[in-house]
């Protein structure tokens, strides 16, 4: 906010909580309401800028889901982001000269992937970041259903299905910093979400061989 304040007209912000004018460029709020949500979407939408706050933590202790029942995520989860109930700690964080060697979800994802199907060693930075990937991946594959979400998902779940997880056993452990470790989890959040889906849906997968029905459509019918 420091940062962005000075910067910006008066004019060209709304603080109201209420009332989304097409008037501004900028629409400010926090995240504790989800009252115009499909405002705030359609101001979006067509071409206004978003600047909203707040924390979930203190909201987590007595709700549940925040990913896709917290108010403010409600408003962000049609973009692509969300708040998380998780916190950070004190102190001061250094900013990256270069956002090349930088932990970034998506393109760590991508890079995770990628060096899988390839069949290549993971390597620093990447080897490093697995443990932060693991827990983001678990967060972003359970929120509501988006095009993007529901591709990586389906991704995912391919890769679970090709991959030989390893048998763990005492006499077998398994690294907690691995790509093994990695997997194992991963299989783990895909299928939770597997079952989750199709009790929320009703569906589920049925075994068996196809049934071959003929249909007439030269009867005639009325006009």
């Amino acid at each position: 906010m420091r940062g962005l304040i000075p910067i910006l007209q008066a004019k060209d912000i709304s603080c109201a909580i209420s009332n989304v004018s097409s008037e501004f460029s900028i629409y400010c709020c926090n995240s504790y309401s989800e009252a115009e949500v499909d405002k705030i979407h359609q101001f979006v939408a067509e071409g206004g800028s978003l600047l909203i706050a707040g924390h979930a933590w203190y909201w987590s202790y007595s709700h549940s889901d925040v990913l896709s029942k917290y108010p403010g995520n409600k408003i962000l989860n049609r973009f692509g982001i969300s708040i998380l109930e998780r916190i950070i700690d004190n102190g001061n964080y250094k900013v990256p000269e270069s956002t090349t060697n930088a932990y970034h979800f998506l393109r760590s994802i991508c890079r995770f992937l990628r060096d899988l199907k390839n069949g290549v060693e993971i390597k620093p930075p990447l080897s490093s970041w697995l443990s932060k990937l693991k827990q983001d991946v678990s967060s972003y594959i359970k929120l509501p259903a988006t095009p993007l979400r529901v591709s990586l998902w389906q991704e995912l779940s391919f890769l679970v299905e090709k991959s030989n997880l390893p048998e763990v056993s005492k006499e077998r452990p398994v690294k907690n910093q691995s790509k093994e470790a990695f997997l194992l989890c991963l299989a783990q959040d895909v299928n939770f979400l597997h079952d989750s889906v199709q009790e929320d849906t009703g569906e589920h997968d049925v075994q068996g061989e196809p049934t071959h029905v003929d249909i007439d459509g030269t009867t005639p019918g009325k006009v």
